[in-house]
């Protein structure tokens, strides 16, 4: 043992530059490992996030699918101030939800973001949540906005288009938590109140900001603007949401004649240029990683044979003194099993620094959220360790294979 730690000590093995080159090519390994699984899961996020759900079909508006919504009531000066008659929301099928989508204005910060009413509940189960932690942090506050919404119902239904319905911000904006704006969409003017803030949310456009606010809380403060109200010009259009998809959507719109305007699906999405082509070069980058592996794993043998040619006559005389081969050779396999670890070790380093600097150039589509995480890979971590014992070992019968080929006598008389 002291022999072996020695040696590695003084560069045996073929010194720092061959296991930098191991080091180097396990790295690359590691790296293109890592990197590969952290891409796919990304393009599935950002795909999901510009879908939304698995299909989403755009209506004029949720009277399409519901025959007997009322009409606004006729108003003019010689009338009586009309009340907003009953009206409810087109019923849909569980893992589907009605989203009522425009584009807003936050005339208080200038912000001009897509505004989305929602029912939590529903939308919860339709929406495609994917497995990245901005996305949970998005789930996280659409339960914000549904308890926000239960606990100010009563507020709104007192004091009507006076009080503020709770808003959940995406995106980069200059409005903050905490602030009140006023938001116009369409024909709809109301006063609002930021409850939340997160970095992605499903349905969120590239480059896009968004509001998603409850779609209950808008329809007490509006009034006659309700959007489920047959003849309100201006009002915003709704989009069907089905976890379903294709299929989904048609045991909705079939039944009632629709025809939707357009559909987008979550396939659309996946072939989005940028994450196609992420994608497909994940796979190259871990071909070369393991071609990089295969080099490293010769340069080391190679490494690892010169020294035992240059150090033969040195292993003859420890061997004759009272180590024996054995105990030569055992020297020589930790020695080289020293080295290996090193050169693990040393990849493992390099990777995470390699991610941290490169982060964003690995990023299938950094303009699209949410952004790429990279985290620890069981099955990456898993090859690096089956590759630096294969390694190891290919380095023992490189040793084995010098130590019985090598005539005593002859190494004696070649030092002389």
């Amino acid at each position: 043992m002291l022999l072996a730690l020695r040696r590695s000590g003084r560069g045996a093995g073929g010194g720092p530059a061959v296991v930098t080159a191991f080091a180097f090519g396990l790295g690359l390994l590691f790296f293109g490992m890592t990197t590969s699984a952290a891409v796919e899961a990304a393009a599935a996020d950002k795909a999901a996030v510009v879908a939304g759900t698995a299909a989403r079909a755009c209506l004029d508006g949720s009277w399409v699918l519901d025959p007997d919504a009322p009409e606004r009531p006729r108003e003019g000066p010689n009338l009586p101030r009309p009340q907003k008659p009953p009206v409810t929301t087109p019923p849909v099928p569980d893992g589907s939800t009605i989203v009522w989508r425009s584009q807003g204005l936050l005339t208080t910060t200038g912000d001009l973001p897509a505004l989305l009413a929602v029912d939590p509940v529903g939308f919860e189960r339709a929406a495609r949540w994917g497995g990245s932690a901005e996305l949970a942090a998005g789930r996280e506050g659409l339960h914000l906005l549904a308890r926000e919404q239960a606990a100010r119902q009563e507020t709104l239904d007192f004091a009507g288009d006076t009080a503020a319905v709770p808003m959940l911000l995406v995106g980069q904006a200059r409005a903050r938590v905490g602030d009140r704006v006023v938001v116009q969409a369409g024909n709809l003017t109301f006063l609002a109140e930021i409850v939340g803030a997160v970095a992605a949310f499903p349905g969120l456009a590239p480059r896009d900001t968004m509001a998603v606010i409850p779609a209950e809380s808008l329809f007490t403060v509006v009034g006659l603007d309700d959007p489920r109200l047959r003849g309100n010009v201006g009002s915003p259009p709704i989009e069907v949401w089905s976890r379903d998809g294709v299929a989904g959507l048609q045991r909705i719109l079939d039944p009632v004649g629709a025809t939707a305007q357009r559909v987008v699906t979550v396939e659309q999405a996946e072939a989005t240029p940028s994450l196609v082509a992420a994608r497909r070069t994940s796979g190259y980058r871990f071909l070369l990683g393991v071609l990089a592996a295969a080099i490293a794993v010769a340069v080391l043998c190679a490494g690892v044979d010169r020294t035992l040619v240059q150090g033969r006559a040195e292993d003859v005389l420890l061997a004759r003194v009272g180590l024996g081969r054995l105990g030569v050779g055992r020297a020589r396999v930790l020695e080289t099993a020293v080295l290996v670890a090193v050169g693990a070790v040393l990849a493992v380093v390099g990777t995470a620094a390699a991610v941290l600097v490169a982060r964003r150039s690995v990023d299938p589509d950094p303009l699209l959220a949410p952004r790429l995480t990279v985290a620890p890979d069981a099955r990456a971590a898993a090859v690096l360790l089956v590759a630096a014992v294969a390694s190891w070992l290919m380095t023992v019968a490189v040793i084995a294979r010098r130590t019985t080929a090598d005539d005593e006598a002859e190494v004696i008389r070649d030092a002389r």
